[in-house]
């Protein structure tokens, strides 16, 4: 049993929605339906432009591109870290051929061994 495991929280129901337009649509006020629903008011607010915009109340799907990059090579992460040791994680993030964030790449190279300390100089750990 995995006791931290974190979950995408899920989308409100297309029911609920529904029933929430349908009261708005009844002449409901949107702070009065925040209430009775219980559903917080800029909710409601996001809910009705996207209804505005694209006349659909289903929630938002498909915008999940991708999931911690990954660096396929080691060996070329390793002699890239080695080759700048005076680098900030900001900095060689910016200088590597693919786009990846500092704490990325900061994460792979703790994986190969080594640590970043506040003096910017890199040290293998034993």
């Amino acid at each position: 049993m995995v006791l931290n495991e974190q979950k995408m929280p899920k989308p409100y129901s297309i029911d609920l929605r529904e029933k929430l337009f349908a009261q708005l649509d009844s002449g409901m006020s949107i702070i009065q339906a925040s209430k009775i629903f219980r559903i917080n008011r800029q909710t409601i607010y996001n809910w009705v432009s996207i209804k505005e915009e694209t006349g659909k109340l289903e929630a938002k799907s498909g915008y999940q591109k991708g999931h911690s990059h990954k660096i396929n090579d080691l060996k070329q992460l390793e002699q890239f870290f080695v080759e700048n040791p005076d680098k900030t994680l900001k900095e060689l993030s910016r200088l590597w051929p693919e786009k990846i964030s500092g704490w990325t790449l900061g994460r792979w190279i703790r994986r190969l061994g080594y640590t970043y300390k506040k003096n910017l100089f890199s040290y293998q750990k034993k």
